[in-house]
């Protein structure tokens, strides 16, 4: 475990010694990095189907307003993100 942490500082140190426009484009792609998979994650727990929308409408009582559909859908993405969070750390307890 310390040989980890250890080679961690090391590279930590190393990024410090390289120029601020290295770095800061460093920045730029990690962050374009974890953003695409947020997105990803977000968008594959979307249903997209036409039918599935149409009888999610009718379940719900809602119109079609797109922003409460969209409003809808971002709070059943998050409850299944945190169902599965929930779900992988009750197994990391076991």
């Amino acid at each position: 475990m310390s040989d980890i942490v250890m080679s961690l500082l090391d590279k930590i140190e190393k990024l410090q010694k390289k120029p601020e426009s290295y770095r800061k484009k460093l920045l730029v792609m990690l962050m374009v990095v974890f953003m695409s998979t947020i997105v990803f994650i977000w968008f594959s727990t979307i249903n997209f189907s036409p039918d599935a929308s149409e009888e999610w409408a009718q379940k719900s009582g809602m119109n079609y307003a797109p922003f409460s559909i969209l409003k809808e859908a971002a709070k059943e993405s998050v409850l299944k993100i945190k169902s599965s969070f929930n779900d992988a750390i009750n197994q990391f307890k076991k």
